[in-house]
């Protein structure tokens, strides 16, 4: 299980080694020492997070790299199945984007399942294939993610897809994507034909999808010379058919 606080669900008095050892050790009886090192390091290698952070302990670590500890732990002794309860809602949005990145690449190289708990609907929709809605305890809709957010059938459901909050928090992340793009180059295909990008698209894609924004469009909207203040007037017309 991935918790809701990086923070509250690491020990302060453990390292981030000793966190990911801690279920190799418990569950899998992983005692040999060289077998725990490498397979920690393995863990870590996956998660994105530098093997020199391992021996720091919880308030040493950015919410990211905490929050990376956490994913190692949960994957160490390799479930089918992973519980993920609010796993990005203390962090950032430009933190919060690599890391669903980041699930989204663990799930598909690991084969797991997730359920994930999340109040935030565009998180929902973009990492689940398959929601449920539950309201005070009970579940009121079902089915395919496209389905319940493009014909929901529930007033509640309903209420909850009207309310998302597609535009509020669209200006941090277009200003940090613009810039990005204008420093490297105009347009999609320049960025592509630079090296080591792939995964800066897929997580800036990842963070415009956070607030309905399109990546190919956006794109296209800078090659063309727009400014971010067009790009920004664009989407806000927008608003009500996305």
């Amino acid at each position: 299980m991935v918790f809701q606080d990086p923070t509250d669900s690491l020990n302060p008095r453990y390292t981030a080694h000793e966190s990911i050892a801690e279920p190799l050790r418990l569950l899998l009886g992983m005692n040999n020492s060289h077998e725990l090192q490498l397979r920690i390091f393995s863990l870590a290698d996956q998660v994105g997070l530098s093997a020199n952070l391992l021996e720091r302990f919880p308030h040493q670590l950015s919410g990211g790299q905490k929050a990376r500890v956490g994913i190692a732990r949960a994957i160490a002794v390799k479930p089918e199945l992973l519980i993920l309860d609010e796993p990005t809602s203390s962090l950032d949005v430009s933190v919060q984007a690599i890391i669903l990145q980041l699930l989204n690449q663990l799930k598909n190289v690991l084969g797991m399942s997730y359920i994930f708990v999340s109040h935030d609907l565009n998180v929902v929709r973009l990492m689940c294939d398959r929601v449920i809605v539950m309201n005070q305890g009970k579940i009121v809709e079902s089915g395919k993610s496209f389905e319940v957010f493009n014909s929901p059938k529930n007033p509640y459901t309903k209420a909850l897809v009207e309310a998302i909050p597609r535009f509020e928090k669209w200006p941090q992340i277009l200003i940090y994507f613009y810039n990005l793009i204008q420093f490297l180059g105009k347009g999609r295909n320049k960025l592509r034909s630079i090296t080591n990008l792939e995964d800066i698209m897929k997580i800036s894609k990842t963070a415009l999808h956070l607030v309905s924004l399109d990546l190919d469009e956006v794109c296209e909207m800078i090659a063309e010379g727009c400014s971010l203040a067009q790009i920004g007037v664009k989407f806000e017309r927008s608003r009500n058919v996305l």
